[in-house]
């Protein structure tokens, strides 16, 4: 079911209690009106009264920064968290591969700042992404 579905609204609505709505990379979807985002309203109308109930709603985004996001979503029972998701050091980054199984490796040429996919999925010799990550509850 997508946010564009003539029912989105009422389906959230209806949804089963302690249900969990996912919706990944949500750029679109939470970012600003002003630049022109139009599903924002359908968003916040299912959503509306969502916080005081135990559905949980769950957005992830790359957007750079909290100053992307439509400023309606952020305010006070309209969320419960956000999350910002920095990244890690090469050390932090090693720990990880380790705490998971796998070898630590050399991430001096990678620079210094490392997203958790980076962390679990870089191979020696591999790109690093430079995305940032939100995350809201």
């Amino acid at each position: 079911l997508t946010i564009a579905h003539p029912d989105f609204v009422e389906k959230v609505r209806n949804l089963d209690p302690g249900s969990v709505v996912i919706a990944e990379d949500a750029d679109k979807l939470i970012g600003k009106r002003s630049d022109g985002n139009a599903v924002m309203s359908t968003l916040l109308n299912a959503t509306n009264g969502i916080a005081s109930t135990d559905t949980k709603f769950f957005i992830s985004t790359n957007l750079p920064s909290l100053g992307s996001v439509d400023e309606a979503i952020l305010r006070r029972g309209r969320l419960f968290k956000v999350i910002t998701f920095r990244k890690l050091t090469a050390e932090e980054a090693n720990r990880v591969r380790v705490d998971i199984g796998k070898d630590p490796i050399d991430l001096t040429p990678y620079g210094d700042s490392f997203s958790l996919a980076d962390a679990i999925n870089l191979t020696e010799g591999e790109a690093v992404t430079k995305a940032a990550s939100i995350g809201f509850i």
